[in-house]
């Protein structure tokens, strides 16, 4: 028997092998508390401030009337308008990462680059669980029981890996994350300020134990009590946005997905600018991506990469 008729009977073996198994993800609870976390947040953010905030802050003392004439007025439509925006951006964009499936590997992604090749193709790798034909940069996803294309991670606050085809949105949902949270930071304080207490002369009065006192002494009320502490989730966010949206902008910047920078790979850094737009595309159409998260073509298919020399340093 030759060497390719023993890495074919090899590969068949595998094949039966893994088969009757079942590798259907099974449903986890940190991954239902992930995906319940950014709709809880958006949601109850969008109605608090509507409801809430917005009115209680541009409301003057003692009357149902919204404040003046002129700027201030202006001022709560303008701030509605922002905060409608800014609720109806974050979900289309969340949706955009949650739905895109055009990451998953498939057998017809090898048949459109080698339809000839029965064998796994050079520089591909060969997946026993999907029992697909994997090209570079393509890993295998537990969570999401695929290979996926460029895989970067899996997202437990969008339920699916971020990859080639989405994590142009995924960077934008971040980027709205962030603009969404320090919106609602500030009606939240401007609120607590103008009902329990300055937040700049009483910064104390802000930490949750001095919080805590206050209400079970009577001097605080149960409503600005769980205001208070929506107000410290919101700041959350603001973090986590803050730490992947960086994290992001780094690795695409040099060229990597998080794997490759953990393992310190830089053999596919193309330039700063080829970097950018082999994730959001031509940056004359990049832009609209902020507005409208539409699926505009990108470079190639994630399945050849150019890599550099190997006399290129960082390689």
């Amino acid at each position: 028997m030759n060497l390719k008729e023993q890495e074919t009977s090899l590969k068949e073996k595998l094949s039966q092998h893994y088969k009757n198994r079942n590798f259907t993800p099974q449903p986890k609870a940190i991954v239902r508390a992930g995906l319940f976390w950014p709709g809880f947040m958006i949601c109850s953010l969008f109605f608090e401030a509507v409801a809430v905030l917005l009115p209680g802050v541009y409301k003057l003392h003692g009357t149902g009337n919204l404040e003046g004439h002129g700027w201030f007025g202006e001022t709560y439509w303008l701030m509605l308008g922002v905060v409608l925006t800014t609720f109806v951006e974050s979900l289309i964009n969340w949706w955009r990462v949650y739905m895109d499936v055009a990451n998953y590997v498939r057998k017809e992604t090898k048949m459109a680059h080698f339809p000839q090749c029965l064998e796994t193709p050079p520089g591909w790798r060969h997946c026993p669980t999907c029992q697909v034909d994997a090209p570079p940069r393509s890993f295998h996803c537990n969570m999401c029981g695929r290979c996926i294309l460029k895989r970067d991670h899996h997202c437990f606050f969008t339920g699916s890996c971020i990859g080639y085809y989405n994590q142009r949105h995924f960077v934008i949902f971040c980027i709205y994350v962030i603009w969404g949270s320090l919106l609602a930071l500030y009606l939240q304080l401007s609120y607590l300020s103008k009902y329990m207490f300055p937040f700049f002369e009483n910064v104390y009065a802000y930490i949750l134990p001095f919080t805590v006192m206050k209400l079970f002494s009577g001097n605080l009320t149960i409503q600005s009590f769980l205001l208070l502490l929506h107000t410290y989730a919101t700041g959350f966010c603001l973090f986590l946005g803050l730490w992947f949206l960086l994290w992001q902008l780094i690795i695409i910047l040099r060229g990597q997905t998080s794997y490759e920078a953990w393992k310190n790979i830089r053999v596919y850094h193309g330039g700063l600018y080829n970097n950018f737009t082999s994730v959001f595309g031509s940056p004359l159409q990049a832009w609209l991506l902020f507005f409208v998260p539409l699926m505009l073509p990108l470079q190639g298919d994630a399945c050849a990469w150019k890599i550099r020399p190997k006399s290129e340093k960082g390689h």
